[in-house]
């Protein structure tokens, strides 16, 4: 009699804990809030040779997966970005000086860096 107790009261306590387990990553998922109009501003600091302006630069927020880019300038803005830390990717042209026929002199630099999103309209600088 007491060890078909204990085996119900194991039973349930492992149905229990199964219950609780799967339904934990669902309340995760869908707290997650998706955030427009994100801008992302390319300084100085990405040009590790030194420059007098930065310009070309693209720009992808891998999740969810947007990108844009501004050959004039250095700021994407449009961008998409879920809650919490995401991963910003880009290359942008450092300008170093001008050409013969205006055209910039110059180098191009790789980067990722790792952004912190908690509202729309957010603008961050990298």
């Amino acid at each position: 009699m007491f060890r078909r107790r204990l085996a119900a009261v194991a039973i349930t306590v492992a149905l229990a804990a199964t219950s609780a387990v799967s339904s934990t990553p669902a309340a995760a998922t869908s707290s997650a809030a998706l955030y427009t109009d994100i801008s992302v501003t390319v300084t100085l600091a990405q040009c590790p040779r030194g420059a007098r302006g930065v310009k070309r630069v693209n720009i992808t927020i891998t999740t969810p997966g947007t990108s844009g880019s501004n050959w004039n300038g250095d700021t994407v803005s449009g961008l998409k970005a879920f809650t919490g830390n995401n991963l910003v990717q880009g290359t942008n042209f450092c300008q170093t000086g001008t050409g013969i026929f205006g055209g910039g002199i110059g180098y191009y630099n790789t980067w990722q860096v790792y952004r912190y999103f908690s509202c729309s309209g957010q603008r961050t600088y990298v």
